[in-house]
């Protein structure tokens, strides 16, 4: 869960060029991060007491925790597919971008606990696989603007920042 919050905002950064400043993009934001506390909230019960059988917590929740993970990077792609361009069918991306949808959902719908296990095995295999397997240079989409600086260069005061509703918006 946390290699994948971490990576969701590895995407962010890379795209913050791209994304203006906005109250439905940050509502966007915060609906991720909804989500992604929400299932947190659901991978350790809040009183281990109560849950003697951890396997039972598990068996109640798993669906919720993947679904949450699953809504989230949905949302990741489709934001990076508009914005800069969707990632390709090379096999590296097939393994470590694609190959996550239908094994969390495979993970969602197992009712055999071990099917369950090895996907989740994999999906966080994906995540030293991703590490070790470089990526390409990504390509822009010819629609894309181009990167902007920083309204705020580093070293910079708050009054060199734009202004909410000033109209200067990355």
């Amino acid at each position: 869960m946390s290699c994948d919050v971490v990576t969701f905002w590895m995407y962010g950064w890379s795209l913050r060029d791209l994304l203006p400043l906005n109250w439905p993009v940050l509502f966007g934001g915060f609906l991720v991060t909804a989500v992604y506390f929400v299932a947190a909230s659901l991978v350790f019960p809040d009183d281990p007491e109560e849950w003697s059988d951890l396997n039972a917590h598990f068996d109640k929740h798993h669906r919720k925790v993947l679904g949450g993970i699953l809504l989230a990077n949905a949302a990741l792609l489709v934001t990076v597919g508009v914005l800069a361009m969707w990632p390709p069918f090379d096999l590296r991306n097939i393994v470590v971008t694609w190959s996550f949808f239908p094994v969390a959902l495979l993970g969602i719908r197992a009712r055999d606990r071990r099917i369950t296990m090895a996907c989740l095995a994999w999906l966080i295999l994906l995540y030293p696989v991703s590490a070790v397997w470089p990526a390409k240079a990504p390509a822009v989409a010819a629609s894309a603007p181009p990167p902007r600086a920083d309204p705020a260069p580093r070293g910079g005061t708050a009054e060199d920042a734009p202004r909410i509703g000033s109209g200067a918006h990355r």
